[in-house]
């Protein structure tokens, strides 16, 4: 397996990642749309409901944050959610790749595993400065804001934190890829 095998592994990747939250976005807005009328503003309910304890009183299943209704139109919220949601998806992914190619073992779950389940850790018991490496965490628009702020936990963070860890483990992936290459060429001359 050379460099153009892990490129190819890499952009797979990638690009499933990519598809999986498409699909997951597109399934979701098309079961909403008999019950949804789209605009350009947040609207009053949602306003309502985030500035309020009104959705406590009529017993609303879910929390609407006013961080989000505040700082992000309803089209810049989901595009950066999206792109949040798939960013975290390509890490896991290349998390399990990574870690399976290298160990030869199927670790790459069990180290993927921990990242999903580190979100609740640190929520239910754990520091809340752990959030700056919890992938999970760090794409959800909710926790950018309010307290984590003072742990540096914020877009721009979650933002740079997925470039740079993301095209950290595609380099390694690739000099791994190019490794087997020249260990190949050396016990074949």
């Amino acid at each position: 397996m050379g460099f153009s095998w892990q490129l190819g592994n890499v952009l797979y990747i990638l690009a499933s990642s990519l598809l999986f939250v498409g699909f997951i976005w597109i399934f979701s807005v098309i079961s909403l749309l008999p019950r949804t009328k789209f605009s350009g503003d947040w609207g009053t309910i949602w306003g309502t409901l985030a500035r309020t304890n009104a959705g406590n009183q009529y017993d609303v299943p879910f929390t609407v944050f006013a961080y989000i209704v505040g700082v992000f139109s309803p089209v810049e919220a989901a595009s950066i959610s999206f792109l949040l949601e798939w960013a975290c998806v390509s890490w896991m992914g290349l998390v399990v790749y990574l870690f399976n190619y290298i160990t030869k073992k199927m670790t790459g779950i069990l180290v993927a595993s921990f990242f999903v389940f580190l979100d609740v850790m640190i929520y239910n018991s754990w520091t809340p400065k752990a959030y700056l490496f919890s992938p999970v965490t760090l794409a959800q628009l909710k926790v950018l804001s309010g307290n984590n702020l003072s742990y540096g936990v914020s877009l721009k963070y979650a933002v740079v934190f997925f470039a740079v860890t993301i095209t950290f483990f595609i380099v390694i992936c690739l000099v791994q890829g190019t490794k087997k290459v020249k260990k190949w060429k050396l016990k074949n001359e």
